[in-house]
């Protein structure tokens, strides 16, 4: 009897814990508005969900499955210069186009908001100034909103950046300071999607002016929310990477921001930087609601939204342009905190590809990228050329190997795709004779680079002992070229991609 009773308590009381627990996920669902947490609507959809749609992905059906808000924010960070995927595999991530239909297509759904935490630029050569002016048309195409000025950003002389930006997406910045700029505090015209600019801020420093306008302010889901951008990675008066910049006290310049809008009760952060300053600067703002940064430093598999001290949520988009974070949002709830979800969609070159960014890059940007080539040094430019036929003679299987196998046919990819002067594809395509203005399709010498005519030498010497090989047919070798970002599913594959030129037998 006591073991009936024993066990009749036991039920109810494992009973009444369900209960619990129940009713807490409800309340918890109810007060925040938010989704069930499972891949559709947090975190990152794994590539194997996304690599199994093999022919050209209807963009309009993602975004119907990701933005599921009554109002979103679309993220980017880290671009790079990154337009487009090279196509050396069938399946990538990045580019500008696809970004662009994904972009247009959440727009045509939901009231959006486009803005992007910075590292647009990656360097100041022609070349790189070049693909930065594709990049910036593109994004400009895409209507962003607002672009925060990053630390690669800063490679770029103040005027030259400034002048970039002139044609395209508004450029940002509350705590960014510069030498040689203008002091014109003229608003820029505002996008649909603002209200009002925020007033350039004074500079902490004599000599330097701000680089741009702090933010602005705008309206989603008739909310009035400030948008306020801020550098957070080298909080000094003189950066070591350039005089020429000045990154000011964010402190000061959300005070500044705070002056000018009086009246806007809800913030978002746009910042690029290390987390620390990032969430300390959140945390003792409880104007800040949201917080949208990018930050290279996260590692992919913990990169989900998150909730600070303070009640704002934090949400981190990165790696090259690869990804774009759709943030939905919903009510203000809770002393008008937002309720949101968030996801970092992987750009998939299935993914349908705008047109007009398309033209920008096949035609435009193409037809210039010669007129910069010969101006520029890469990892090639001082290859000894000698030529397959030359290792005949010692190697004859490894020649007729070489021959049938897919890395001949290296340059020929390139001029098929139109793109056999593009810097970002032939450091692994190709052997450059730069003083000839020469390309040659991969050699034997592209991975068995010790293997120059001294090789020879040490035979015609008597010299027979067996020499280390150069290349080892390891995973860490071979990605040297077929980097993740341009062969997304080599590593997973890389058995199967090894039997196709195996040649070590």
């Amino acid at each position: 009897m006591a073991r009936r009773r024993g066990r009749r308590i036991g039920i109810a009381l494992i009973a009444l814990v369900v209960c619990i627990v129940a009713a807490a996920g409800y309340s918890l669902s109810a007060v925040k508005n938010l989704p069930p947490p499972d891949e559709t609507t947090m975190g990152t959809p794994t590539l194997d969900q996304l690599l199994a749609q093999k022919d050209v992905v209807d963009v309009k059906a993602v975004v119907d499955k990701h933005a599921t808000g009554k109002a979103a924010i679309l993220l980017s960070y880290d671009s790079r210069n990154k337009l487009e995927t090279c196509g050396c595999s069938p399946f990538q991530l990045g580019g500008i186009a696809p970004r662009v239909s994904i972009i247009k297509a959440t727009r045509a759904k939901l009231p959006t908001l486009v803005l992007d935490a910075g590292g647009i630029a990656d360097g100041n050569d022609s070349f790189n100034l070049l693909k930065m002016e594709t990049l910036i048309a593109g994004m400009k195409e895409g209507g962003y909103d607002g672009v925060n000025v990053g630390i690669g950003e800063m490679q770029l002389p103040p005027e030259k950046l400034v002048s970039m930006f002139s044609a395209g997406p508004q450029l940002y910045s509350a705590n960014v300071f510069a030498k040689g700029i203008s002091q014109d505090n003229t608003a820029p015209p505002a996008s649909p999607a603002k209200k009002a600019e925020l007033p350039k801020t004074a500079s902490p420093q004599d000599g330097y002016a701000p680089v741009a306008a702090p933010g602005f302010t705008t309206e989603l889901m008739g909310h009035t929310f400030g948008v306020v951008f801020m550098q957070f990675t080298q909080l000094t008066v003189k950066p070591e990477f350039s005089q020429d910049y000045l990154i000011g006290d964010p402190e000061a310049a959300f005070k500044d921001a705070l002056a000018a809008a009086p009246d806007v009760k809800e913030w978002i952060l746009i910042a690029e930087g290390y987390d620390p300053p990032i969430e300390e600067f959140a945390n003792k703002h409880p104007e800040v609601v949201l917080v949208l940064s990018g930050n290279k430093h996260v590692p992919e598999e913990t990169n989900v939204p998150k909730e600070l001290a303070s009640g704002a949520y934090w949400f981190n988009t990165f790696l090259l342009g690869k990804y774009i974070g759709i943030i939905n949002l919903d009510t203000p709830v809770l002393s008008r905190r937002l309720a949101f979800a968030g996801v970092n969609l992987p750009i998939l070159s299935t993914y349908e590809q705008d047109t007009a960014v398309t033209k920008l890059i096949k035609v435009d940007l193409h037809s210039k990228l010669k007129d910069v080539f010969q101006q520029q040094s890469f990892e090639y430019k001082a290859a000894n050329i000698i030529p397959p036929e030359d290792c005949r003679s010692c190697h004859a299987k490894q020649y007729a190997e070489f021959k049938s196998g897919p890395h001949i046919n290296a340059l020929k990819t390139l001029e098929d795709k139109g793109q056999e002067y593009n810097l970002d594809c032939v450091s692994c395509h190709v052997v450059y004779d730069y003083t000839n203005d020469k390309m040659y399709s991969l050699q034997c010498i592209s991975c068995h680079q010790e293997k120059t005519p001294l090789h020879g030498f040490r035979r015609q010497a008597g010299q027979t002992e067996a020499e280390e090989p150069v290349a080892k047919p390891t995973y860490e070798f071979c990605v040297r070229c077929h980097t993740p970002e341009q062969s997304t599913p080599f590593k997973a594959h890389f058995k199967e991609y090894l039997e196709k030129v195996k040649h070590w037998d």
